[in-house]
């Protein structure tokens, strides 16, 4: 894939955004996400704040890995609360869809990438526990300069 794509190239970004609990409680949200090429694997790592009573960090890693279909990523991650997870990453134009479960298929969960421009993405996404939402988010993607 030669395009430039959030998945598929290095930098830091600013992610600014609402988070939403299962329960429907809003938090604020903000945090950083740092893309870094290792070969044919991509690793993103996210750290973000869930501003409550007190700050919620967590960290979530992402394994990115380009498949032979010039459309597309496996992804493979360890997310913090609900474990290790895999899942694909579909690019079609502006757009990055992607679809994921847990490993032991407690979770699943869909998250879409909107690319504004190489510089700012909006992101939204959801993910149940079952039958039953467990959490979803809405945020913006700027990345550093």
């Amino acid at each position: 894939m030669n395009e430039k794509t959030f998945f598929s190239e290095e930098g830091d970004w600013k992610i600014d955004g609402i988070y939403f609990e299962g329960n429907e409680k809003s938090l604020i949200a903000e945090g950083s996400i740092s893309v870094a090429k290792q070969s044919d694997v991509t690793k993103i790592t996210l750290m973000i704040n869930y501003h409550k009573e007190e700050k919620k960090l967590k960290e979530i890693v992402h394994q990115v890995i380009q498949t032979k279909n010039s459309h597309g990523f496996k992804l493979e991650s360890n997310h913090s609360d609900i474990g290790n997870v895999i899942g694909h990453i579909l690019i079609t134009d502006d757009n990055h869809i992607v679809i994921f479960e847990s490993q032991d298929k407690a979770y699943t969960g869909s998250e879409y990438f909107k690319k504004i421009n190489d510089d700012f993405y909006k992101n939204r996404g959801i993910i149940y526990k079952g039958k039953e939402q467990y959490s979803s988010w809405s945020f913006e993607l700027r990345r550093n300069k």
